[in-house]
């Protein structure tokens, strides 16, 4: 819980300020960056999403675990829109490894109708992102077509925690 109003707490300043701001969890120091609306549609590893109607932003954070080697959990970030009461998972997360961006593996809430997105289904991985709801706000999750527009396979996608020491992460919220 400690961790999520953090980040709460961590993108509640983003849009209220321009200066960059510090928050610690437990077991990560967190500075944020910048943040900004993207024009582009979301591109995923392994899905688009294009959409004039929808608001995309990229926020970029620096994290640093207090620990050798923390275990960082993406689901537990979110991006609350306070006007609207809704709250919104990242649709991407981004590692930056030296000059290269590496993904966070995704998982699949919902078994793929697909054979070929058999391999996303994992229903022993939890989803954390739900054990931090907020009384008044809805959250909100978009799915992604990993199938073709005749043969749609519309998957809600969660992340898996990955260790790590120190990163700069770019999150997509959609």
């Amino acid at each position: 819980m400690n961790l999520n109003i953090s980040f709460l707490i961590l993108f509640s300043i983003l849009f209220s300020t321009c200066s960059p701001s510090y928050s610690q969890s437990d077991s990560f120091n967190v500075e944020f960056i910048k943040a900004k609306k993207t024009i582009k549609e979301i591109t995923t590893f392994s899905a688009n999403y294009k959409s004039n109607n929808v608001n995309k932003i990229s926020v970029k954070i620096k994290i640093e675990s207090t620990e050798k080697k923390g275990v960082f959990d993406p689901n537990k970030i979110s991006l609350i829109d306070h006007e609207n009461n809704l709250r919104f998972r990242p649709t991407d997360v981004l590692a930056k490894r030296f000059t290269n961006l590496i993904p966070f593996g995704r998982v699949s809430k919902v078994k793929p109708k697909l054979k070929r997105n058999k391999k996303l289904y994992a229903p022993e991985i939890k989803d954390t992102y739900l054990d931090y709801n907020f009384d008044g706000i809805q959250n909100v999750d978009l799915p992604f077509n990993y199938g073709t527009t005749k043969k749609p396979d519309l998957l809600i996608m969660h992340f898996y925690s990955k260790k790590l020491r120190s990163t700069t992460l770019t999150l997509f919220f959609a």
